[in-house]
């Protein structure tokens, strides 16, 4: 049985570790990009997690400081393997890329000054835009399904655009409003469960009450703000 058990973690081990150096080695164009690399690989491929399991760890790993997606894939290795493989992942999705930027960085300390190699640079540029572009929008599909999500994806990607917000701060904020509007609409659902509706004028009211309840929420938060 021992020699079972052994067994099965050592080829848990393995998969970790080969999961974690090809995404190390392959995932290019900046977090969304490599987020995405990981979802498809954990979620969707090999089903380690659930999609909400991922979404949670992601939002929480953006609070959380150091790079994000050596956290999501240390924390995707511990669901798989334990403690072991919570180190597995996390050593071998570093190790291509570190030996990688290496080569980059003495490549281009060396030629970067080659007229020949200039648009090969600056053709990375665009290519890097399109696949973060191409990354968020697919994560975007699976996330944003409910309309109370894309208003405040909205709001708060205005806000931090405008008044220059801390992207820590419009976490906690957006959370918090999610939170409060969450909240009310329970307790419209306990009202409404109190009292039965009496036909469609009763539901124009309860519908009246959230109208006036969601827009008060935002209003209070960025009245808070301007603070």
């Amino acid at each position: 049985m021992a020699a079972v058990k052994d067994n099965t973690r050592t080829k848990a081990l393995k998969e970790i570790a080969g999961i974690s150096l090809k995404l190390g080695s392959t995932g290019f164009g900046g977090i969304a990009g490599v987020v995405a690399a990981i979802e498809q690989e954990v979620v969707v491929r090999r089903r380690w997690i659930d999609h909400q399991h991922f979404m949670d760890v992601l939002s929480a790993c953006y609070i959380v400081p150091g790079p994000n997606a050596v956290e999501i894939m240390m924390h995707c290795g511990k669901e798989r393997g334990g403690r072991p493989g919570l180190v597995v992942a996390g050593v071998c999705y570093i190790l291509p890329a570190t030996i990688i930027c290496l080569i980059f960085a003495c490549c281009y300390q060396l030629y970067s000054e080659v007229p020949d190699v200039q648009p090969f640079i600056s053709g990375i540029r665009p290519a890097t835009t399109a696949l973060v572009m191409g990354a968020v929008f697919r994560l975007a599909g699976n996330t944003l399904r409910k309309d109370r999500t894309l208003l405040l994806l909205c709001l708060f990607v205005f806000a931090g655009s405008l008044y220059g917000i801390n992207e820590v701060l419009l976490i906690l904020a957006s959370g918090v409003l999610n939170c409060l509007i969450r909240l009310s609409k329970n307790r419209l659902s306990l009202f409404a469960a109190t009292f039965p509706p009496g036909g469609y004028g009763q539901q124009a009211a309860v519908g009246r009450i959230r109208l006036r309840l969601e827009p008060l929420c935002v209003g209070c938060y960025f009245r808070n703000d301007r603070i």
